[in-house]
């Protein structure tokens, strides 16, 4: 907490130095030092200007002078005309917060909050002042009020809102508070991925972010928890999962909204959905490389791959090969080269292939473009992939 309201600080003040000389002369000069009365209006001893013209006449007469001389003495004589709207209480508030009473330091915050709702220093304070207390939803609004103010960095607030609760061992209001979407949900749930909070809980969270869901279930993955992740992928799909090609999910190629890894993973320099069914690929051939993927799962047995393609495949050129394997061991279980007889015709390509009865749950299916002879463009549209079920 120390460290982010070093970094709030240095985002508070204006004109620099110039300001703050400003309401130094504005405290012990001429004019009576800053007093709170009893109800809580400022007392002052001149006319007040609006503040706006007083920011404009701070930044055009301090601004342009180098010599401090000069500056100094047309600081004070500006601060004595006017208080500079909240920035006054929040110079009061830097200075005595160390030894004023809470009392004290929370009427400059609300001071400073009535002429500048978005203070950041004020909101911050009031932040670092709830997440000291119990009530764990008085923290989540006050950092519901900081995460608005754009000036703050993002990532150390929400290191600061995540830690507050991991000292609190309590992820419950948290968690809540994440179902109602918030602006800053995204990073919160990213950050929740390495804490330790319940995934089963997790995932019902996440299915409110679906930017997040993708990350979360390599996440599960990558932990050896694959069938935890397809059945929150389940629960993520909008779409009637019986309409699915075989054990491949979205083999027409459609573009929807369902999460990879168990929906398409493209790679985006070689293919992309066109505007009607179908995937677009490109691919020179002078690399290896994955350009769409998916995790299936095919019934034990044997199977036929099968893939309805057209486009423009140079004799030399690159060369594209969908290839199905075992997700456990990478064992390959299959590979069906693309090749074509004519130019831009549709044609129907398949090869046989069988799934183990064991350590094979889940399969990748992927399509690759790998090296070729020659680095001659291969251009393929493909329609549809699918694999199914063969009797031997």
């Amino acid at each position: 907490m120390v460290i982010l309201l070093t970094r709030i600080l240095s985002k508070v003040s204006i004109c620099g130095v110039c300001v703050v000389a400003a309401w130094i002369f504005y405290s012990v000069g001429e004019q009576r030092e800053l007093e709170l009365v009893d109800n809580d209006r400022l007392t002052l001893g001149a006319k007040p200007l609006q503040s706006v013209l007083l920011r404009q006449q701070l930044k055009s007469n301090l601004g342009a002078r180098d010599d401090l001389d000069q500056i100094f003495p047309t600081a004070a004589e500006l601060a004595r005309r006017a208080p500079l709207d909240a920035l006054p209480f929040e110079i009061q508030l830097i200075e005595t917060a160390p030894t004023a009473s809470p009392e004290m330091s929370s009427r400059l915050v609300n001071h400073a909050l009535s002429r500048n709702p978005r203070s950041a220093l004020a909101r911050l304070y009031n932040y670092q002042q709830e997440s000291r207390s119990s009530d764990l939803n008085a923290v989540l609004v006050a950092y519901n009020h900081l995460a608005t103010i754009e000036t703050l960095e993002p990532e150390l607030l929400t290191d600061s809102l995540v830690g507050v609760f991991r000292d609190r061992r309590d992820w419950a209001p948290l968690l809540d508070y994440l179902k109602g979407k918030p602006k800053t949900g995204n990073r919160i749930v990213r950050k929740l991925l390495d804490e330790t909070v319940s995934l089963v809980e997790l995932a019902d969270v996440v299915s409110a972010y679906p930017d997040v869901q993708p990350i979360y279930l390599q996440y599960l993955i990558d932990r050896g928890l694959i069938s935890q992740a397809y059945d929150a992928w389940t629960r993520y799909v909008e779409r009637d999962l019986s309409q699915l090609a075989g054990a491949i999910y979205n083999g027409s190629f459609v573009a929807d909204d369902a999460p990879s890894p168990f929906n398409w993973n493209l790679n985006s320099n070689f293919a992309e959905y066109m505007s009607t069914d179908g995937l677009y690929v490109t691919h020179r051939g002078n690399a290896n490389t994955p350009i769409a993927s998916q995790i299936i799962t095919g019934a034990p047995g044997p199977f036929i791959l099968r893939t309805t393609v057209s486009g423009q495949i140079p004799r030399r050129g690159a060369v594209l090969v969908w290839r199905v394997s075992c997700l456990s061991d990478r064992s390959v279980l299959a590979e069906l080269r693309v090749v074509l007889q004519k130019n831009n015709e549709r044609e129907r390509l398949e090869q046989a292939g069988q799934i183990p009865d064991r350590d094979c749950d889940f399969q990748l299916l992927e399509l690759m473009g790998l090296v070729s002879e020659y680095p001659l463009t291969s251009i393929v549209k493909v329609a549809a992939i699918e694999l199914v079920e063969s009797e031997h």
